[in-house]
């Protein structure tokens, strides 16, 4: 048998006095045991699957097995979720799509009949006719009528 001791430097004795991520490790090690991983030191950190991991060291055989049907349920449930956004995101794209397309449909139409309403009225036509023509209201073709003279 073969034993080999490794020297590592001296830890240092807070967080914020680790310069490299082998302090860090190594610090995390060295006090698992009397870490708050919940502590505002350790979040966004991205050091939630090394205390995971600790958590699963400590576990009984039951533990680890409920733990795991856990993790797996948890998945499960965030592919649902993230399936229903991008469905949801899916199905609002192409209502917006329509909803655009007919307003476009809308704004091309009306430029048209206020073209032919002022090429009409050029050629000396009366509101009555011009509104018959267009399918517009005679109220609406004296709108836009005024518009244009403005």
């Amino acid at each position: 048998m073969n034993i080999f001791l490794i020297c590592l430097p001296e830890l240092p004795e807070s967080w914020k006095e680790c310069k490299t991520e082998f302090e860090r490790l190594s610090y995390l090690v060295d006090r698992i045991g009397s870490l708050d991983r919940d502590s505002e030191e350790f979040k966004d950190m991205g050091y939630k699957d090394f205390f995971k991991a600790a958590e699963k060291t400590n576990m009984s055989d039951s533990e680890y097995v409920l733990y795991s049907q856990s993790e797996a349920k948890d998945a499960e449930i965030r592919s649902g979720m993230e399936m229903m956004r991008e469905e949801l995101k899916e199905q609002y794209k192409q209502q917006y799509l329509d909803e655009g397309r007919a307003e476009g449909r809308a704004e091309g139409k009306l430029s048209l009949a206020k073209e032919v309403i002022h090429n009409l009225l050029a050629m000396k036509m009366d509101f009555a006719s011009i509104s018959k023509i267009c399918g517009l209201d005679v109220n609406q073709v004296r709108e836009i009528a005024s518009a244009r003279s403005l």
